[in-house]
């Protein structure tokens, strides 16, 4: 599919977020223990819903209560060392934004007015994301 001036800017600011998300990610875990990064990354769901709603894209009450034990399913499997750094704090609620972000970013792309195929927006999208 052929994309106009405002698709092509998507695509690139969907290809930022993604590498971003990888490499903030990377870097928080040389701050924090894996414990807590996988605490941390199980309220993307959360951060998700929240950023949708602010966007115009309710979610039904089923599905906001629904993502509660998956949080506390998560924290549970993972206790134990919950070692951080305020650095490493930072980083990593950096990269869970990220994750969410990334989320709304795809879902508007794919349901959105662009309308795009999944093979589409990965084929637009991996070639910026190498580099």
């Amino acid at each position: 599919q052929t994309l106009d001036r405002k698709g092509q800017n998507m695509i690139l600011a969907f290809s930022v977020i993604f590498s971003l998300n990888i490499a903030i990610g990377n870097v928080s875990l040389q701050h924090v223990s894996v414990n807590f990064n996988q605490v941390m990354r199980s309220l993307v769901p959360a951060i998700t819903i929240i950023m949708g709603t602010a966007l115009g894209r309710p979610t039904s009450f089923r599905r906001q209560i629904s993502v509660l034990p998956v949080i506390v399913g998560v924290a549970m499997a993972c206790f134990g060392d919950m070692s951080y750094t305020p650095w490493g704090f930072f980083y990593t609620a950096l990269c869970i934004v990220l994750a969410a972000l990334k989320v709304v970013a795809s879902g508007e792309m794919l349901t959105g007015t662009l309308k795009l195929h999944p093979f589409d927006l990965l084929g637009h999208m991996a070639p910026l994301a190498f580099i």
